[in-house]
């Protein structure tokens, strides 16, 4: 579970006696890199809120300002991270609006508030974007690309995919 007020994230075990084991976070407030390439354990991973597992069985954690990936080996990534460009149409400047695993089982769906895209102005808008690993190692991905999935100029609460791939989208206003 994502423990945001400690800053890590956590497994419990549900076989008694239901320990509670923290899997990433733990590292110092301010790192320059945050852990990047180390263990998930070191890592200082800020104010996690969603958590998604692909199926090579590694985890995606969605933050207000990054999505770090750890891999199976333990080793934890920054898979995107806010201030990127948006193909030179506006920086994408925060990402805390729902996570969700694509139909594929390896590439992530990300909701995130966007100042404008593809030469429409949208400020305050929100973007979907899908998260795809770029390069396998055998112990997981080293790093990811993204694209743009949809605009949606309303406050995104949360996304999920359906298993035939429909895309729903969660909005706190009821406009989408």
């Amino acid at each position: 579970f994502a423990d945001t007020n400690n800053h890590r994230v956590r497994r419990i075990d549900l076989s008694p006696p239901h320990h509670i084991e923290t899997v990433a976070g733990g590292g110092p407030t301010g790192q320059t890199d945050d852990g990047d390439g180390n263990i998930a354990l070191a890592a200082y991973v800020g104010a996690p809120r969603t958590l998604a597992f692909d199926d090579n069985g590694g985890m995606f954690i969605l933050s207000t300002s990054r999505v770090r990936y750890v891999r199976p080996d333990g080793i934890i990534i920054t898979a995107l991270e806010a201030g990127a460009s948006c193909f030179g149409d506006g920086p994408l400047y925060d990402l805390g609006y729902g996570l969700a695993l694509d139909e594929d089982g390896a590439s992530a769906l990300v909701g995130g508030r966007v100042y404008s895209y593809a030469g429409c102005t949208l400020p305050g808008g929100f973007g979907i974007f899908r998260l795809t690993p770029t390069t396998m190692l055998p112990t997981g991905p080293s790093d990811f690309t993204y694209s743009h999935v949809g605009v949606v100029d309303d406050h995104i609460s949360d996304i999920a995919l359906d298993d035939n791939g429909d895309l729903y989208v969660a909005s706190h206003y009821d406009y989408v």
